[in-house]
């Protein structure tokens, strides 16, 4: 554990999101929105701790640990994105087509093509 509460929050959203670069590679979307969750809380918490007790900035080893810490989750979220987004616009593909679908149905009725 870190002296410095926020460096090891920050160290605990950087492993969160390794595991949710590794669920998103799996195509594991239901544990990746359950670690999105936690990753969330984590972020609450740090943004909570640096309002309640704003910590001088840090130095030396503590400051190189929360910059790796920072580049690692970019990295993560990068990647992430690139594993997300083409299944996202799949899914609204497909949203969008079964709402103009249901339009068409409801424009011209269920009847049979003449």
């Amino acid at each position: 554990m870190h002296a410095n509460p926020s460096l090891a929050q920050y160290q605990t959203i950087a492993e969160i999101t390794a595991q949710m670069l590794t669920a998103a590679q799996a195509e594991d979307w239901e544990t990746l929105t359950r670690l999105e969750q936690q990753c969330a809380e984590c972020v609450r918490k740090l943004q909570m701790q640096s309002l309640l007790n704003p910590a001088a900035p840090l130095a030396g080893a503590e400051r190189e640990a929360k910059l790796h810490c920072l580049q690692n989750i970019l990295a993560h979220d990068r990647q992430i994105r690139e594993l997300v987004n083409p299944w996202m616009r799949k899914l609204s593909s497909m949203i969008s087509s079964n709402i103009a679908e249901r339009k068409l149905a409801r424009h011209y009725g269920n009847s049979p093509p003449m």
